[in-house]
C-alpha cells in the first residue's frame, strides 16, 4: 500500500489543505497525484456544509409535500411548533401510508363480527382448499379479522391525532408498536 497526497486550496472557502489516498503501489499513487493535481477540490469542511444543506432541502421538500398532502386529506392541524408540525405531517402520513398499504384491497365494509359471514368464509375456504380443519380455520380467520380492525383502528386514530409531539415520539414505531400505543 502506497499513499497518495496533494496540497490543494478548496474552491469554495480557499482554505488550502492535504488531500491523501490509499493506493495499491508507488507507481498508483504517483498517477493519481498527477491526476489529482489539476483538479479542483472541496474541504471537508465545506462538503460538510453542503451535504447539511442538501439534507435540509430534502426535509423542507418532503414537509411542503406532507403539508399539501395533508391539507388534500383534510387531516386536522397538528399542535407544536412550526418545526414540529412540519416534521409530524411527514411521520403521520408515512405512518397512514404504511397502514393503507396493509390494508389495500380489503374491504373494511363487511359486518365482520357476524358469525354466518364468518362461517360461510370457512366453508368457502373448506371447499376451495380441501382442508378439513373447521375450527383451525375459525381462529385464523378471526385472528386477521382481529388485525384487520386493529389496523382500521390506528389509522383512524393516526388520522385524527392533532399532537405533533406524539408522533414524532412514535416515529420508530412499528405499526403493531403504534396499535399498542394507542390501546393504553
Amino acid at each position: 500500500m502506497a499513499k497518495a497526497k496533494i496540497r490543494t486550496t478548496c474552491v469554495v472557502c480557499g482554505k488550502e489543505f492535504t488531500h491523501e489516498v490509499q493506493k495499491y503501489s508507488r507507481r498508483d499513487a504517483n498517477s493519481w497525484e498527477q491526476w489529482a493535481a489539476d483538479k479542483e477540490w472541496t474541504c471537508s469542511a465545506c462538503l460538510q456544509v453542503q451535504h447539511e444543506a442538501a439534507q435540509q432541502a430534502k426535509r423542507q421538500a418532503e414537509n411542503e409535500a406532507a403539508a399539501t398532502r395533508t391539507k388534500e386529506k383534510n387531516l386536522p392541524e397538528l399542535q407544536g411548533s412550526e418545526k414540529q408540525i412540519a416534521w409530524a405531517n411527514t411521520i403521520r402520513l408515512t405512518m397512514i401510508d404504511e397502514i393503507a398499504f396493509l390494508l389495500k384491497g380489503i374491504r373494511l365494509d363487511i359486518d365482520v363480527d357476524n358469525p354466518e359471514w364468518r362461517e360461510a368464509q370457512v366453508q368457502r375456504v373448506m371447499a376451495n382448499s380441501g382442508r378439513t380443519d373447521h375450527d383451525e380455520l375459525l381462529r385464523t380467520l378471526d385472528d386477521t379479522l382481529q388485525t384487520i380492525k386493529r389496523l382500521a383502528l390506528t389509522r383512524d386514530h393516526l388520522q385524527a391525532s392533532t399532537s405533533a409531539r406524539w408522533f414524532i415520539d412514535h416515529r420508530d414505531k412499528r405499526v403493531e408498536e403504534l396499535w399498542k400505543s394507542i390501546a393504553e
